[in-house]
């Protein structure tokens, strides 16, 4: 069986272009066919599914693969030029005596001929000479890993073309992570309307990570702890529709994130209501209750992107006051420490004067006959260790889930390592389901406290037999927003 070859006459030459983002190799061809001779003529046989023979009797398009199969490159025989990109499985023997498998590839120096010819198999006959009309040639054939010195360059243009694609794509994900961003108050340089690149700097490598491994998104949110037992801010001690909005808009962002990354994503709620229930005044068994209903909330909606992470979780067990203490005896900080560095960070000051507000509204809802100033005082203590405890939370999710995106409930800087995150619409930086109830105006909903809710008049919409939400249809958005 006769291997075949590229004649003086039969120049093909290629050049490579820039690639395309789908990393496509486009390549020109020409040929010159040589006449064939009297005694060869015939009907010409078909191409071989397997890829079109590189023969002088027939034309083939030198390049025509995806350059993400293992790729070969080929020199002009008689120049020494750019060379072209060809898959492996591009070299065959003529249509005639075409076989499945890959072909080893032959490289010529300048002045011989080209060849292509057939990796030798168990039980195949050995090559013959050259068939009548046919000139031999001098070619040096090598292995798999052949011509090292030009393949680390292809593999450098398509690492190069994939990264790009895949920055634009972590950028675009970035920016619309940012579109729900919780900003603390203050200048944020134009970042809150167009985020830059020391915004999306701390989490590109992790985002680029999920990419490179085809994997969804990992975000992580510490959040859902309890109701709040302020009765002017909720409804009870069970999630309402506040809550339902929010898991409902984890889901929806998850989905939305699938158009610029296939495999989409998933957000674990560390629910952090057991790592501080005492010291806020709910019981743990309301801790509980409160996140067997949020399970049950997503199961009615079929929320396949949202999973739950707890205290008991991460210790395997329910006994909560020997479980809360193993956590801050590793994970604590010293408050004398958080207490200094409130002094020299203006965000740890920030934190503290946000949940500080929080508990000084609860126990004033439940200290009657004291005075505001008193209250507030007694609010500062139970603060600093809200912040104790859910730093605290913070390092353990954060060594159990270390390469998840970590999004906040918390107003955050803009350049942060943490993102700052609304769950629903509310005018308030730090209001949360679990500190207000919805609202339904004419326009949409919308998260605000108990006692504003009925300062507007609305009314309460009561669903499977518990509170849900208030209902305001002769007000708009606009107007309670203001």
């Amino acid at each position: 069986m006769p291997s075949t070859g590229i004649g003086r006459g039969d120049r093909r030459r290629a050049t490579v272009r820039e690639p395309s983002r789908l990393a496509v190799a486009r390549c020109r061809t020409r040929s010159v066919r040589t006449p064939r001779p009297p005694e060869r003529r015939g009907p010409r046989p078909p191409p071989s599914r397997h890829g079109a023979a590189l023969s002088a009797r027939s034309p083939v398009p030198i390049c025509h693969a995806v350059t993400r199969w293992p790729t070969a490159v080929v020199f002009d025989a008689f120049a020494h030029e750019v060379p072209y990109l060809v898959s492996p499985f591009t070299f065959r023997t003529s249509p005639r005596s075409a076989i499945p498998g890959p072909a080893r590839p032959l490289w010529a120096p300048r002045g011989s001929r080209l060849r292509a010819t057939r990796s030798a198999t168990p039980g195949s006959a050995p090559p013959r000479a050259p068939g009548p009309g046919r000139r031999a040639g001098t070619s040096v054939s090598y292995e798999a890993g052949w011509f090292t010195s030009i393949y680390p360059f292809i593999s450098r243009q398509e690492s190069a073309v994939t990264q790009v694609k895949q920055q634009a794509t972590s950028t675009e994900i970035l920016n619309h992570v940012f579109r729900f961003r919780r900003l603390i108050a203050g200048p944020d340089g134009g970042c809150a309307e167009k985020p830059c690149e020391a915004c999306r700097a701390p989490h590109e490598k992790k985002v680029q990570k999920f990419l490179d491994a085809g994997e969804p998104l990992h975000f992580v949110i510490p959040a859902f702890p309890a109701k709040s037992p302020n009765g002017q801010k909720t409804l009870g001690a069970l999630p309402d529709m506040g809550e339902r909005l929010a898991l409902e808009f984890l889901q929806s962002f998850c989905d939305h994130l699938s158009h610029y990354h296939a495999p989409g994503a998933r957000v674990t709620i560390c629910s952090d209501g057991h790592v501080f229930a005492d010291v806020v005044g709910v019981t743990d068994e309301d801790a509980t209750s409160y996140r067997s209903e949020l399970e049950a909330m997503v199961r009615s909606f079929n929320g396949s992107s949202i999973g739950f992470y707890a205290l008991a979780d991460a210790y395997d067990s329910t006994d909560y006051d020997v479980i809360r203490d193993e956590l801050m005896a590793k994970y604590a900080e010293s408050l004398e420490s958080l207490k200094h560095r409130a002094t020299q960070d203006e965000q740890v000051r920030g934190m503290f004067n946000g949940i500080h507000r929080f508990m000084f509204e609860d126990r004033l809802a439940v200290s009657e006959g004291k005075s505001r100033s008193k209250i507030r005082e007694e609010a500062k203590p139970i603060a600093w260790e809200v912040i104790r405890r859910s730093n605290a939370w913070s390092r353990l999710v954060a060594e159990t889930y270390p390469d998840a995106l970590r999004l906040s409930i918390h107003p955050q800087p803009v350049h942060s390592e943490k993102i700052g995150f609304h769950l629903v619409r509310t005018r308030d930086r730090w209001l949360t389901p679990w500190h207000g109830v919805a609202l339904e105006t004419g326009d949409g909903m919308f998260l605000t406290k108990r006692a504003h809710a009925e300062e507007l008049k609305a009314s309460l919409v009561w669903r499977g037999d518990r509170p849900s939400h208030f209902v305001a249809p002769h007000l708009t958005l606009q107007e309670v927003m203001s």
